[in-house]
C-alpha cells in the first residue's frame, strides 16, 4: 500500500487514538506505509487505527469503526473482492464510509475498485492527495458516520420502548384477566373492543361473540 505519495510531511510518533465508533482504519499491509499514514493524520486528531491484514481489518470494523482509509492495490482480491465479505454483515442502519487512493490502477485491481464503485458511501480520492483535501473528507466521513450513530440510538430508544410498553400491556392484560368484576372497552361508536371473561359470562355470551 504506498502512501508515500499522499503528503510531504513528518509529525513526532506517538499521537494516542480513542473512540472506537469514530475512528479510521487503515488497511496497510506495509507497517511502514501504516505508520506514515497514521503520522499523516496526526494533526487533525482523529482517531486511527492501522491494520496490516484483512482479518484484523474485518475484526476492527466488527468493534467499531467511523471510516476505512485504503489504497487501491491493498483492496482484498479473488473471493474477498467483495465489499460486502471484507467490510462484513452491517445492521439496517449502517453503511460504513470507505475512502480509496486510486492512482495507476493494475489490472488485478480492476474487479475490486469495480465492486466499490457500485456501493454507495465510497470516496476515490486521485494520489497525490493534498493533506486538507484528505483531512476535509475523512472528517465529511465521519460526519456521516456520526448520522448513522443516531438513527442507531433512535432505533434502539424505540426498541426499549416498543418493550417496555408491551411489558406494560402484559401487566394491565394480567390485571384486566384476573380481575373479580365484569370490564370492557368500547370504541367510539360503542363496539367491543376488548372484555373480560368475567363480563362475558354475565352477558351469556364468549369472549369471541363479543
Amino acid at each position: 500500500m504506498r502512501l508515500r505519495g499522499l503528503v510531504n510531511m513528518t509529525v513526532p510518533e506517538g499521537t494516542k487514538s480513542d473512540g472506537a465508533d469514530f475512528r479510521i482504519l487503515i488497511l496497510a499491509p506495509s507497517r511502514p506505509d501504516g505508520r506514515l499514514a497514521a503520522q499523516t493524520l496526526a494533526p487533525s486528531r482523529l482517531p486511527v487505527q492501522v491494520c496490516t491484514r484483512l482479518e484484523e481489518l474485518r475484526q476492527e470494523i466488527a468493534a467499531g469503526a467511523g471510516a476505512v482509509l485504503i489504497a487501491g492495490e491493498a483492496l482484498p482480491r479473488g473471493e474477498n473482492a467483495d465489499p460486502e465479505v471484507w467490510i462484513g454483515p452491517e445492521p439496517s442502519w449502517s453503511l460504513l464510509p470507505v475512502v480509496v487512493l486510486t492512482g495507476r490502477v493494475a489490472p488485478n485491481d480492476l474487479a475490486a475498485l469495480r465492486r466499490l464503485e457500485l456501493r454507495p458511501k465510497v470516496t476515490f480520492l486521485e494520489r497525490p492527495v493534498p493533506k486538507r483535501t484528505l483531512i476535509s473528507t475523512l472528517r465529511g466521513t465521519i460526519e456521516t458516520r456520526r448520522r448513522q450513530y443516531q438513527v442507531r440510538d433512535l432505533l434502539a430508544e424505540r426498541a426499549r420502548l416498543h418493550q417496555q410498553i408491551e411489558e406494560q400491556l402484559s401487566q394491565l392484560q394480567t390485571l384486566y384477566d384476573s380481575a373479580p368484576i365484569g370490564l370492557a372497552f368500547f370504541d367510539l361508536e360503542l363496539r367491543f373492543q376488548r372484555i373480560n371473561s368475567v363480563l362475558a359470562q354475565i352477558n351469556g355470551k364468549t369472549v369471541a361473540e363479543h
